[in-house]
């Protein structure tokens, strides 16, 4: 993992959160009448959800799973790191919030007198042996 493909992480939700909004609007709804499959074969209505079967929906449909994957081996790069402080320090500066916060912002965040400067060295260190 380096840290560019971390640095993916928010483009990726906001890409998944987009495509499906697309999906979303897709959406085909519609009831159709059934019965039961045994007497007295009562009739009732089901209703039927679902996205239309053609080229534009399987592109979207492919980049989902596509951004879904990604976002899934940066989380579980990330919620592998054994040491509590380091995992901390990876998932404010990655994952937690809208934007990637600055280092004295992650510093600030997880206190206990870490500094702007140990926060970055100790992720630095970090993926120097583990990338």
């Amino acid at each position: 993992m380096t840290t560019k493909e971390l640095n993916q992480y928010r483009s990726i939700c906001r890409e998944i959160s987009g495509i499906n909004i697309e999906l979303k609007s897709k959406n085909i709804h519609e009831t159709i009448i059934g019965s039961d499959s045994e007497y007295p074969y009562t009739q009732h209505v089901i209703s039927v959800d679902g996205v239309k079967s053609d080229k534009a929906n399987t592109i979207l449909m492919w980049r989902l799973h596509k951004c879904l994957q990604l976002k899934g081996v940066i989380e579980a790069f990330i919620y592998s790191i054994e040491d509590s402080l380091t995992r901390q320090i990876f998932i404010l500066r990655y994952i937690k919030g809208e934007f990637r916060p600055s280092w004295v912002k992650v510093a600030n965040d997880i206190g206990g007198g870490n500094t702007a400067d140990g926060v970055r060295k100790r992720h630095d260190r970090y993926m120097k042996y583990h990338h």
